[in-house]
């Protein structure tokens, strides 16, 4: 196959990459997967997988277990172990083919870097496919968990993501932050320039936000009127970097008829919680996040403020 990692066809619900050494079994599994709508990337070349995976980021990854680059002497494992300390592709949830039933010391060995366990013997094509459903960051359309307004992700995905990136900060000892951003006065702007000026705002500020992001974070619509950002193997001070980024940005943008605003521009107010740092749950980083933006509203707004314990 000719690969082109880059290539997305609209119609199609998600990218996933096989990295197996068995052709037949490749071809039976790129066949039920187109005929499911996905975009199927193929590779019996472990360099080539993991290139692919980093190139192309796809939103899943299958591995056979028993892959065995003999040329050069990289296993599976060695795959999702790279795959899984490599930060662009530590998110991409992975899926583990064998062909046995896996021994305790086994399952042990890739408790953590893998997501599920596929038996290749018995083959079930439903298993499969339901076990791909269940990751419904593929489906976030058909799952209700996209905002119509500005294309991003919903508070409902942002749960998902949420336990993802806590679990992988428990395992990594790795910091992950949350900020919880509004605009200032966004019901003044409506009032005066209407609701669909409001929209434009919102779906605006979503695509400045995302553009500014790195592959591995994530930016969800937030309420009435904000957003949430979730930055991955992130301590404060780089969060904080961004988040200040992220304000200059958006009160730098030529926005429609701003002068209208208490500051004759759009300003925003950013509040800023960090796991492991700050707090030890989602619950608590969640609070933490609200209770910095509360503050940061309550002394006027156009500031970022940090958690304070």
């Amino acid at each position: 196959n000719e690969f082109n990692p880059l290539k997305r066809r609209s119609r199609h619900s998600g990218n996933i990459l096989l990295i197996d050494g068995d052709e037949g079994m490749v071809k039976h599994l790129t066949s039920i997967l187109t005929d499911e709508g996905f975009e199927v990337l193929n590779t019996q070349d472990s360099e080539e997988g993991i290139e692919l995976a980093i190139v192309g980021k796809p939103d899943l990854i299958i591995i056979d277990m028993m892959f065995n680059d003999s040329k050069k002497d990289v296993s599976g494992f060695d795959i999702i172990y790279k795959l899984r300390t490599t930060p662009i592709t530590q998110g991409i949830p992975i899926f583990l083919l064998t062909a046995t039933e896996m021994k305790s010391d086994e399952r042990h060995q890739v408790m953590g870097y893998i997501d599920r366990i596929i038996q290749k013997s018995p083959f079930s094509k439903d298993t499969l496919i339901e076990q791909i459903k269940i990751l419904e960051y593929l489906y976030p359309a058909r799952a209700g968990l996209k905002d119509d307004v500005t294309g991003l992700f919903n508070h409902r995905y942002l749960n998902i993501r949420l336990a993802q990136e806590i679990n992988k900060a428990n395992r990594y000892k790795q910091p992950c932050s949350l900020l919880i951003l509004t605009i200032d006065n966004l019901h003044t702007y409506v009032e005066k320039n209407g609701k669909f000026h409001g929209n434009v705002l919102l779906k605006k500020t979503a695509e400045l936000i995302k553009k500014s992001l790195r592959g591995y974070d994530t930016a969800v619509r937030y309420g009435v009127d904000g957003l949430a950002v979730l930055l991955s193997n992130t301590p404060k001070s780089p969060a904080m970097h961004l988040a200040k980024r992220f304000k200059t940005i958006i009160e730098s943008y030529p926005f429609y008829n701003t002068e209208i605003q208490p500051k004759g521009r759009i300003s925003i107010s950013i509040g800023l919680a960090t796991y492991l740092d700050d707090v030890n749950s989602i619950e608590g980083l969640i609070a933490a996040s609200h209770q910095a933006l509360s503050d940061a509203r309550n002394a006027g707004g156009d500031s970022i403020v940090t958690f304070n314990q």
